[in-house]
């Protein structure tokens, strides 16, 4: 499967990445020239070099196993630190919780709605 492309647009910027540019993320907001977004550059999220995200260099597609990889890392991390009883070290970790999983059912559930409506904006309740 080739040539799969995700697109997330907003009333005043959109995103987008395509699986034939992995490491690159395309950013348009209205009215100013499109950003491609680089993987492993220093202007995206600064913890992403502590916890090893940065691990596959830029033009290697595997990324995506290497994800998976870094979020059981980060969970190791957090599981470590609240058996050490270190709540500064948990509370240093960003990781996806409860919350986040919420949110991406409930992201899914209003593409769905929205493609059911012949793909309307639809009300996105995050």
């Amino acid at each position: 499967m080739h040539k799969q492309k995700v697109r997330v647009v907003g009333e005043k910027a959109s995103i987008e990445w395509w699986d034939e540019y992995p490491n690159q993320l395309r950013y348009e907001v209205q009215g100013e020239p499109v950003q491609i977004l680089e993987r492993g550059m220093g202007y995206l999220y600064n913890d992403s070099a502590a916890v090893g995200c940065p691990r596959v260099g830029g033009g290697h597609p595997e990324g995506f196993f290497e994800s998976w990889a870094n979020l059981y890392h980060r969970y190791a991390l957090v599981i470590d630190a609240i058996e050490r009883g270190d709540t500064e070290a948990k509370d240093s970790l960003w990781y996806p919780d409860i919350e986040a999983g919420i949110d991406g059912v409930k992201m899914i559930n209003a593409c769905v709605k929205s493609a059911d409506a012949g793909a309307v904006w639809v009300d996105y309740d995050h």
